[in-house]
């Protein structure tokens, strides 16, 4: 069984850098709630934690980072964070729409959407 450490708001923006920059698929799932939607290039599908790992290793893989940046972040009336951020890759840009839902100040990512910058 795996166990969940509390993570607060700065918390997570600065693990969630980190792991982006750093091309860290597997630091970057430990972020995810157990079930977590990924859209990409206009599809969208959900994945336990683990299969959304093996999706942003081979995204990470196709699109090496060379630079990850907040551009905004924002709180919902329900609980949710959003955060919007650039990725540049080796090959392309994109757009990163995170949003991070919060049980108990304890937040997890539940969506990801990823759009090319420039397709």
């Amino acid at each position: 069984m795996m166990s969940y450490q509390f993570i607060d708001l700065n918390e997570i923006s600065a693990r969630l850098k980190q792991a982006m920059k750093e091309a860290d698929a597997s630091e970057l799932a430990k972020l995810f709630d157990e079930r977590i939607e990924i859209s990409f290039q206009g599809k969208s599908q959900n994945y336990s934690r683990v299969q959304a790992e093996f999706i942003m290793r081979d995204f990470f893989e196709k699109n090496d980072p060379r630079d990850f940046r907040i551009i905004n972040t924002g709180y919902s009336k329900y609980g949710k964070q959003y955060l919007i951020a650039e990725y540049q890759g080796s090959r392309q840009a994109f757009r990163i729409y995170i949003i991070a839902i919060s049980e108990e100040q304890n937040y997890k990512i539940e969506s990801i959407n990823i759009t090319p910058l420039h397709p």
